[in-house]
């Protein structure tokens, strides 16, 4: 135990070492004029595109210098330690200006934010803001995020899959020539039969129909908002949560079907066999070896398109199976937030404005993803023409370099309608440890048990409504009081 605590000594020493070398002032920054204003930014993404894009900043900002603090995310080894980096960092007075952020209750409690609401209000541009996204970090008349950007949720499609066993997506709802797309039943049903298909013709059971990143298909996250309109994602309307609802919990237990079924990727089941098969027991290498035919992600995956054997489609995500249901896209949605002790708000303001929804920030993103030859996964979260005819040319002319079968058949109804049904995972206050709660606290949650066919969802779906609304309630009544918050 002491040896494991002189470890951890030791490691958080060298992470204070490394920030502090990180922010030792350079000969260059020495050369500078003296009216220069320093700030600081901190992001997981990818850092060369960050990078560019701050040089675009400066460029149109000469008088801001921004130091890219990828010594944060060196720090975190992986985008979900990222908060708890910047919690350390806050200790040792170090917290960037501007920050990328994963989940926002810990930085909130912390008193990490800037309340940044006057700035917003008094800027005109917002007004451009899509209003889901312009929600994003919003407490009542406090404003502690901004979204810097949406990805897009859908299905890829292994075409080589599809055409070597003979089927045809027209068979499954789609109408191409019309811009019909499927519904989840007509999915389903297609990924069940290329699983009995492909296993019989292959002689091999380690084919499926279905999988998500991380294993994970998202379908009580995604799918009631196709079944109710009046529904964001995961059943929230805004103020409340619905597990109890009969739609939310058919769509939790289907995920879970699918799953004893052998339907979805079911490698627990036989994970010796797997190993041999393979030489892994990673399920998400498995759409990637060309063993799986459809595969629910984000379009933050675009590029696994140049990077796998197989040629594929990326498809819209199903709709619902309800009268009048309609196609509604779902995203997930980043944001941005301001260090509470910036010596420099205003600039922290326009830095983090052009990083996440600004016009001249978007098209410098677009450019410097073009002359990289690199897809754009997020897409904007503003209502600027000149950004969007950019998207459209890249996305929608099938000659282009970038184009991605099918996915025009999500772009059409973005650019008509410049909405899309967001995501809230990273600024819901509450949410974030509502997570916590049913991952780590089964004793109450069971959510093991219920993963494992023990239990019905049903069986918990009060507790956990309960919980999810008396979490989020109480915290964003909470944090309407920022700065002026007790636990």
């Amino acid at each position: 135990m002491i040896k494991k605590l002189g470890l951890w000594i030791l490691i958080f020493s060298f992470s204070i070492l490394l920030v502090a070398c990180n922010n030792t002032p350079t000969e260059e920054d020495d050369d500078l004029p003296k009216d220069t204003i320093m700030i600081d930014y901190a992001s997981f993404e990818n850092q060369e595109v960050e990078a560019l894009l701050i040089a675009e900043f400066e460029k149109l900002n000469p008088n801001i210098k921004v130091r890219l603090r990828s010594d944060v995310l060196e720090m975190s080894g992986v985008a979900d330690n990222f908060t708890a980096s910047l919690v350390s960092l806050a200790a040792i007075g170090d917290t960037p200006d501007v920050f990328q952020v994963i989940k926002i209750d810990p930085l909130i409690q912390n008193l990490l934010m800037y309340d940044f609401a006057d700035l917003w209000n008094a800027d005109p541009d917002t007004a451009r803001v899509l209003p889901g996204a312009a929600s994003a970090g919003v407490y009542g008349d406090v404003r502690l995020g901004m979204s810097n950007g949406q990805v897009m949720q859908g299905i890829f499609v292994n075409k080589d899959l599809l055409d070597d066993n003979n089927f045809d997506l027209e068979d499954y709802g789609f109408d191409f020539a019309n811009g019909e797309i499927w519904n989840y039943e007509q999915m389903i049903q297609l990924a069940r039969d290329f699983t009995a298909r492909a296993r019989t013709r292959y002689n091999n059971n380690y084919y499926w129909g279905i999988d998500g990143d991380w294993n994970n298909l998202n379908f009580s996250w995604t799918l009631p908002a196709m079944d109710n309109m009046a529904w964001g994602l995961n059943s929230f309307d805004g103020t409340r949560f619905h597990f109890t609802d009969q739609i939310y919990i058919d769509h939790y237990q289907r995920e879970i079907s699918l799953f004893q079924e052998g339907i979805k990727v079911d490698i627990k089941k036989n994970p010796s066999g797997a190993q041999l098969e393979f030489g892994s027991t990673s399920p998400d290498l498995f759409f990637s070896e060309g063993r799986v035919l459809l595969y629910s992600s984000y379009s933050w995956n675009f590029d696994m398109i140049n990077q796998v054997n197989q040629n594929l489609m990326f498809l819209p995500f199903p709709k619902g199976v309800t009268e009048g249901a309609e196609q509604r896209l779902p995203s997930a949605i980043g944001i941005l937030g301001i260090a509470s002790d910036t010596k420099y708000p205003q600039e922290a303001y326009e830095l983090a404005k052009f990083m996440s929804w600004g016009e001249e920030g978007n098209l410098a993103r677009i450019k410097i993803h073009q002359e990289l030859n690199e897809h754009i996964g997020k897409f904007p979260v503003s209502d600027f023409d000149s950004v969007w005819n950019e998207i459209e040319m890249m996305y929608i002319d099938s000659s282009s370099t970038f184009y991605v079968e099918g996915f025009d058949m999500i772009m059409y109804p973005l650019l008509e309608n410049r909405e899309a049904v967001m995501d809230y995972g990273k600024w819901l206050a509450g949410f974030s440890e509502f997570k916590n709660w049913y991952t780590y606290v089964q004793t109450e949650s069971r959510r093991t048990d219920v993963a494992n066919g023990l239990i019905q969802f049903a069986d918990v779906a009060a507790v956990w409504q309960n919980k999810a609304n008396e979490m989020v309630t109480t915290k964003v009544e909470l944090y309407k009081n920022y700065p002026n918050i007790q636990e």
